[in-house]
Parts: structure tokens; C-alpha cells; sequence
């Protein structure tokens, strides 16, 4: 077999969850934290229940395709974290994830 030197230019085009994947990391994700105190920090500082809610809900508004990441302190009782991740859930449905600070 034997090659012609032919080159041909061959443009794939993207779908649709290539550009909505990129678009995606442009938004920042709404950080909450839960610290040894079971107090509730926005911006690591302490807040209520309900100005967590209204600052999350807040966000979703300004950014209907953002997520929000609960981080809590390793040693608090699990029920503590349950219990908030499932207030942020009543607000952000799947939009919302766990991540455990493990210092």
C-alpha cells in the first residue's frame, strides 16, 4: 500500500456537552462550611440557618447552573452533616455535594 500525499482537513464538530461542560467550570461552586462548632460559615463567617438559605437561594438565581458544596469538619456526628446537606438539597436538589475536611 502506498500513500498519495493527499491531506485532507477534516473539522469534527462538537456536541452539545462539550460547550455546556465548559461553560459549567466557569461558575464557581457556592461554598458552605460546617465547622466543630456545628456553626454554619459563609465567607468563614458564622451565619443562620436562614441566611444560609436565602445567600443559597440567592446564587441558584444568579446562577441557574451552579453547584453547592457543603464542607464539614471530620469530627462532627453525621447526623449534624445529614442534616444540613439535606436542607441545602430542599434548595438545590442534585446541584448540591459533600466534601469532608480531613485536617
Amino acid at each position: 500500500m502506498t500513500l498519495t500525499g493527499q491531506v485532507v482537513n477534516v473539522f469534527l464538530p462538537q456536541t452539545s456537552t462539550a460547550g455546556q461542560k465548559e461553560k459549567e467550570e466557569e461558575i464557581p461552586p457556592f461554598v458552605v462550611g460546617l465547622n466543630e462548632n456545628s456553626e454554619i460559615l459563609l465567607n468563614n463567617k458564622p451565619a443562620t440557618l436562614d441566611q444560609m438559605v436565602q445567600e443559597v437561594q440567592d446564587y441558584f438565581v444568579e446562577n441557574p447552573e451552579g453547584k453547592v458544596t457543603l464542607k464539614a469538619d471530620r469530627e462532627l456526628q453525621y447526623q449534624e452533616v445529614a442534616n444540613l446537606l439535606k436542607a441545602l438539597r430542599d434548595i438545590g436538589g442534585g446541584r448540591v455535594s459533600l466534601a469532608i475536611d480531613l485536617r
